[in-house]
């Protein structure tokens, strides 16, 4: 199953936001723009540090098969399928209020739609990067305690 489409099913059933409540941020080098929007992802999952904690793991499990799949497509060239993976992640990152993750994610789904392919690579190895961050600070997130 899709990262996206699996992270959308375990929201669907927590979230009292809308997609179009969250903003898109699509400048992946505004260093001020925060690795993850922590009250608004709590505040979309009803504060449920378990159901974070799945989530990360439906992150971790289904982040590289992704990534496999942008390097392939983008190695032979398919820039619709560029496209498509770029959007995928989009969306989970939406989901997971991943800020920063989401403006790269949609320059890469954009680099693809334009179907030049020559910024892909670049754009890809700043999403893997980006998601250490996401995914470091969604596991410290899940983790604390609520006061």
């Amino acid at each position: 199953m899709p990262c996206g489409k699996q992270l959308d099913e375990a929201l669907d059933s927590y979230t009292h936001l809308g997609r179009d409540d969250v903003r898109l941020k699509t400048s992946s080098n505004d260093s001020s723009v925060a690795t993850v929007n922590a009250a608004e992802l709590l505040q979309r999952i009803d504060g449920d540090r378990a159901l974070l904690a799945e989530l990360v793991e439906i992150l971790r499990e289904e982040y590289p098969g992704q990534l496999r799949n942008a390097r392939e497509s983008i190695a032979r060239g398919d820039a619709t399928a560029v496209e498509r993976v770029g959007h995928a992640l989009r969306g989970a990152f939406q989901n997971l209020s991943a800020t920063r993750a989401l403006g790269i994610a949609a320059e890469l789904e954009s680099i693809g739609r334009s179907g030049n392919l020559a910024l892909a690579g670049p754009k890809l190895v700043e999403l893997e990067n980006e998601v250490h961050h996401v995914m470091e600070t969604l596991e410290e997130l899940s983790l604390e305690r609520i006061e």
